[in-house]
């Protein structure tokens, strides 16, 4: 063997090594499909996953090269070949150790079928001989994990192999010595357990095989919320009534093991979790599930497919369990539950069939050892059934199809993050976070009716404040139950501090950080950027190109990189804007989990430059739509800061297009994004120009609480700067502002107020500006003569400057 993949990837007798990840991974990718041409574009997809380089096609064939250097040294020159369209390995079964591993353990199968259980326990021991460590060491790639997780079935299958044999030749406690290791390995491995306890059984130590059965049983609860299967349970049985059938090791040698307890034919398989007892709202999705059951399988030609998507938290397995326990008298023959783990430690479809096949009967011995063979038989041992197949927290379609019967008799129901839109002919259940009532529902289905009863209010805030997610209520109704003595208003108060509100959304294993984190974890550094910096905005709403400038990167990327936030339910969509443009906005909690990881990973400097980019955008954007309105307002002329960058020609032309209504959909975020902007010291220049810009465009739509909040901060911001000419450009608009609200002893004093400063500054322009919003006060309060008075001296000043529009205003 010169090729070893049943550990750290390695070369044998080669000078050096491989190098990275990337030509171990090529090597991988060669060995998976042996003899056969793996086209360039497929290994281009197999190393880089879903985000290749540009230049990724050379780099493979660079890869190539140094793969070739190597095996030659090794004494397999012309191993790698060049077929079109890419490249194949032509290498003898015996030169790798999986195809060594492969050959011995299906060998040692078949002498344990044959009965001949000292040639099984020889081809066991060295089967397992060639495994160095965990398979495919030091090969990253989506696939290589899959196949990685199949070739550790493979050697847990072999190790249950050896222990059966040893049991067979009479060697427990051989068998229990290396049942101990396994079973603490992976403690919820039933076939391993069930062996232990053979093994310590026959050893004469039947309290430690019952203490091993409880411990199991302990485990499947706490972790999976599951009892034991049937073997496990009959094996207890037999175990404590002394039934336990077991031959002297001289018939043990010359005759195949068997289970004590022969399973029936067509075992009725039920492996759902526990139905929730206090499942709450979903009607009409319920409803769309269950009448899909409810089809008479005379009236399909196909497996009916249900896809419950949904963002973390919001209920999609408590959906398909309880719609599948609803459904079970429908599907006699049982129903098959796997936790596909698709945002974690993924469970691949080779490891999840293993399990089906075993809880429909199939003896561990007899499992196939290809996925191929094993979708095969499964699919046998489906047909002409009526059954329900669960398949939870699936992450993609490559997953899933392997577990897909092709009977329509049976019903797979599919919850997933992901809408799983390459499914074709499924169904599709899309999962909303619950309104008020429905979440007010579900708190008092957790703590009590009598409890909200006694304060409403406080149990809507409460909902309110868990942004309607039934994993946010479920962490809140626990510490409620937890805390009896608490008032729900002591909840609430706590929650309403967003510093808190993560921390306080944790009780035992509910916590919806951890739940935000997996779909946090699947981001790129480029992404989590843009997470991080958009969530610190903290926008009402937003377009997907504020991520432009906020990443430095050009539109098409943008959108891509907002529409990837998307796809990982991160980021809600919520409309399309007047100008025919999709808007984005967070979800309160998810948008606190991107603020706290932003603090965390993000350094200051690169947030502030980043707001400071996307504020001078907005404010040219913003300078474009005023301009191309009527003038409301009179106000001081604010220059461009230096240096100013030029947005988008694209991004000018839509706001050209549509100035009103492009107005109407950014005001908001703008204005959200001053006060952010204020809020981390960011930008004081841009701040006062878009405040200044924005009165007209205020005045016009009578927004006056959008008007107050950023001109309340350039007047802050002009008084810290000590700028006199930017204070009395911001108190003139406050002046506007209060004369528009018909305010005006509170106009009159922000006119006068400006006008001091023109008069200390000696600029004619602002002098003009200010003596007509008090001439036009003293108006509106019925002192003609004053405001007579006041207007001409405007109207003079206003024609001596030039200055037109102050003079039409005042005339």
């Amino acid at each position: 063997m010169r090729i070893r993949v049943l550990g750290p990837v390695t070369i044998d007798a080669a000078a050096g090594g491989l190098g990275g990840p990337k030509p171990k991974a090529l090597l991988v990718a060669l060995l998976r499909r042996p003899r056969q041409v793996v086209a360039t574009e497929r290994l281009v997809d197999l190393l880089w996953d879903d985000s290749p380089p540009t230049s990724a096609t050379a780099l493979v064939h660079t890869y190539v090269s140094q793969v070739r250097r190597v095996l030659a040294a090794a004494g397999l020159a012309d191993a790698v070949r060049t077929r079109a369209p890419g490249y194949l390995l032509d290498v003898e079964p015996g030169e790798c150790d999986v195809h060594v591993f492969d050959r011995e353990h299906d060998r040692a199968r078949q002498a344990e079928r044959a009965g001949e259980h000292e040639r099984a326990h020889d081809g066991y021991r060295r089967a397992l001989s060639v495994w160095r460590g965990q398979a495919l060491g030091g090969v990253d790639a989506r696939f290589a994990t899959a196949w990685a997780d199949d070739l550790h079935e493979r050697r847990l299958a072999a190790r249950d192999g050896l222990a059966r044999v040893s049991l067979a030749l009479g060697r427990a406690e051989d068998a229990a010595d290396e049942l101990r290791d396994l079973v603490g390995e992976h403690p919820l491995r039933e076939e391993s357990r069930a062996l232990l306890m053979r093994a310590l059984a026959e050893s004469g130590r039947q309290a430690d095989a019952l203490e091993v059965y409880r411990d199991g049983r302990r485990r499947l609860l706490d972790e999976l919320g599951l009892e034991p299967g049937p073997r496990l349970r009959d094996l207890h049985t037999a175990i404590l009534d002394g039934s336990l059938a077991t031959a002297p090791p001289a018939a043990r040698a010359t005759t195949p093991s068997r289970p004590a307890v022969q399973a029936p034919e067509r075992p009725v398989a039920r492996t759902l979790p526990p139905d929730i007892g206090d499942f709450t709202g979903r009607a009409a999705e319920l409803t769309a599930v269950l009448t899909l059951g409810d089809t008479p399988p005379d009236h399909r030609t196909t497996t009916p497919v249900v896809v419950v998507s949904g963002a973390g938290g919001t209920g999609k397995s408590a959906l398909a369990v309880h719609a599948a326990h609803r459904l079970a008298q429908r599907y006699p023959d049982g129903q098959l539950f796997a936790d596909l783990r698709g945002f974690g430690a993924e469970l691949s479809p080779f490891a999840t069939l293993a399990r089906f096949l075993t809880a429909l009967g199939v003896p561990a011995a007899e499992l196939p050892t290809t996925l191929d063979d094993r979708i095969a038989l499964y699919r046998q041992r489906l047909a002409g059934r009526r059954l329900i197949v669960v398949l939870d927290n699936a992450r993609a379609e490559h997953q899933v199809r392997p577990l897909l019967p092709g009977e329509p008799g049976c019903l797979v129901l599919l919850t997933s993050r992901s809408r799983l839109a390459g499914l074709g002919g499924a169904s599709a259940v899309e999962l909303e976070v619950f309104d008020t009532a429905s979440a007010v529902e579900m708190l008092g289905k957790i703590i009590g009716p009598d409890r909200v009863a006694a304060a409403p209010d406080d149990a809507e805030r409460i909902a309110a404040l868990c942004g309607g997610v039934p994993l946010a209520l479920r962490a809140a109704g626990a510490k409620l139950l937890a805390r009896p003595h608490w008032p729900l208003r002591s909840l609430a108060t706590r929650l309403a501090d967003e510093r808190r509100r993560l921390d306080e959304l944790t009780v035992g294993d509910l916590a919806i950080r951890s739940s935000l984190s997996l779909n946090y974890a699947e981001l790129d550094d480029h992404r989590r950027r843009a997470f991080h910096l958009l969530c610190l905005l903290d926008l009402p709403d937003f377009g997907w190109w504020v991520a432009a400038p906020l990443l430095e990167v050009d539109l098409a990327e943008a959108e891509d990189v907002v529409e990837h936030l998307v796809d990982l339910r991160l980021l809600d969509v919520v409309g399309v804007d007047p100008i025919g443009r999709v808007r984005y906005r967070f979800h309160d909690l998810v948008q606190l989990f991107g603020a706290e990881q932003a603090a965390r990973h993000e350094h200051p400097d690169t947030v502030t430059a980043a707001v400071a980019r996307t504020l001078a955008t907005w404010a040219a954007l913003v300078d474009t739509g005023v301009r191309r309105l009527p003038r409301v307002t009179l106000g001081l002329p604010v220059a461009l800061p230096a240096g100013h960058a030029e947005p988008h020609p694209d991004l000018v032309a839509e706001v050209e297009e549509d100035p009103l209504g492009w107005l109407r959909a950014e005001t908001g975020a703008v204005v959200r994004a001053v006060e952010q902007a204020h809020r981390l010291g960011v930008d004081r220049a841009h701040t006062l120009l878009v405040s200044s810009l924005l009165s007209s465009a205020f005045a016009i739509r009578n927004e006056f609480d959008g008007w107050r909040r950023t001109h309340e901060i350039a007047l802050e911001l002009a008084r810290e700067g000590d700028d006199r000419h930017a204070e009395a450009v911001v108190l003139v608009g406050l002046g506007q502002l209060h004369y528009e609200k018909d305010d005006f002893a509170t106009a009159l004093t922000h006119f006068d107020q400006a006008l001091r400063h023109a008069d200390a500054l000696d600029d004619d322009t602002a002098r003009a500006v200010c003596l007509v919003g008090i001439g036009t006060v003293h108006r509106e309060l019925g002192h003609v003569d004053l405001a007579r008075d006041t207007l001409t001296t405007a109207a003079e000043l206003g024609a001596r400057l030039g200055h037109d529009s102050v003079v039409a205003a005042a005339l």
